[in-house]
């Protein structure tokens, strides 16, 4: 018997927030939104966390083509 929770139960319908979207926070935010988690991006520089989400955006398109996950748009 395993005591394995989803993001969601562990979460309970919070979001997270990824704190500086550089490489490692993006790549974090792609990491929570996989496991199911609803991510909420922040950056001190303007622009920075919705470059962010457009980098998270195309990585996800670039992970769907090698088969590594589905329906990137619904992550």
């Amino acid at each position: 018997m395993t005591n394995e929770v989803t993001a969601t139960e562990l979460l309970d319908g919070r979001a997270v927030t990824v704190i500086g979207t550089g490489l490692v926070g993006a790549g974090w935010a792609i990491a929570f939104a996989r496991a199911g988690a609803n991510v909420r991006l922040y950056d001190a520089q303007h622009g920075a966390a919705e470059q962010a989400r457009r980098w998270a955006a195309s990585q996800l398109d670039e992970m769907a083509a090698t088969g590594l996950v589905q329906a990137p748009e619904a992550i």
